[in-house]
């Protein structure tokens, strides 16, 4: 599990780092925490950054109570602004729901900042983040352009 790195024309702007293909299936918890399965991305240089991430879950419900899971981008450790994204199911007893979502954001960043994945689960039941031949969890950080 280690971040994979390809670079070709940054003139062209086809500089790009994201991990992958990851194997890995990570129980939630209703605290925040880092999906430490997925490596963290450092940014090789500044500019303004296409971040886009997908996270495949899977949520079993108990006493027809929702269950909800939330996943965010953070730079450092910080929350990045439009990256949450809200999976979840309201229904009967016992019903698995699996998929795959996320989000695609514009960010300024900086050479040496770091870009990590995070979750958590709200409600009543059972909640795991998953990645396999399946369905897929990763990030991707694309370079866009020097700055605003």
């Amino acid at each position: 599990m280690t971040a994979t790195t390809a670079a070709t024309s940054v003139q062209g702007g086809s500089q790009w780092v994201q991990t992958g293909p990851l194997s890995f299936r990570r129980a939630l918890t209703t605290a925040a925490e880092r999906i430490s399965e997925v490596p963290e991305l450092t940014i090789p240089f500044p500019g303004v950054w296409e971040l886009t991430y997908n996270v495949r879950t899977a949520c079993t419900g108990g006493n027809q109570k929702a269950l909800w899971v939330s996943t965010w981008l953070c730079k450092d450790g910080v929350p990045i602004e439009g990256s949450e994204a809200l999976r979840g199911r309201n229904g009967p007893d016992n019903e698995v729901v699996q998929d795959t979502g996320g989000q695609t954001v514009l960010v300024a960043l900086q050479a040496g900042e770091n870009v990590t994945l995070h979750g958590r689960y709200s409600g009543e039941g059972d909640a795991k983040v998953l990645s396999g031949g399946d369905g897929r969890t990763s990030v991707v950080a694309h370079w866009v352009s020097p700055g605003f």
